[in-house]
């Protein structure tokens, strides 16, 4: 077995009407993939297991705390950097669009709450819009709690 090197964490809120909204953050000036948009993703410390990095990469780039993750899937990716393959573990969290959103101003200038469909148009990364799509499907079993929770 291989533990994931990275996490990326879907904060969407299944209540938003007419549809669900999902969380884009947007790269800031100057740092690596500016102006991309994203969902929150993040490495996973050497001394960290990947729920620790889930919850701590969440609260770094959203000041939200989360107390609950649904595991959607994992993608592998090409890093550059260091020209090797990623390994991405993927969450989904519910969260109220509403709660206030504290952006890392080193790592995002701005957020969009925004429907599944316009984040796909968004989102930089096939692998991304490829879980997302995953997600539209995988989110119905959460609303009808068929899905296992992870904390």
């Amino acid at each position: 077995m291989h533990k994931p090197n990275f996490i990326a964490a879907y904060l969407v809120d299944l209540h938003a009407k007419p549809e669900p909204l999902l969380l884009l953050l947007k790269r800031a000036p100057n740092t690596h993939l500016e102006g991309i948009w994203q969902i929150v993703t993040g490495k996973v410390e050497p001394d960290e297991n990947v729920l620790k990095a889930l919850k701590r990469e969440v609260l770094e780039e959203t000041g939200i705390e989360i107390h609950q993750a649904y595991n959607v899937n994992i993608t592998l990716f090409y890093e550059r950097t260091k020209d090797q393959i990623g390994y991405s573990a993927n969450f989904f969290v519910k969260l109220d669009h509403k709660e206030n959103i504290t952006l890392a101003p080193k790592e995002h200038s701005e957020h969009l709450w925004c429907s599944f469909a316009k984040a796909r148009e968004l989102l930089a990364f096939s692998t991304q819009k490829e879980t997302l799509l995953h997600l539209e499907e995988y989110y119905k079993d959460i609303k009808s709690n068929n899905a296992s929770l992870l904390f």
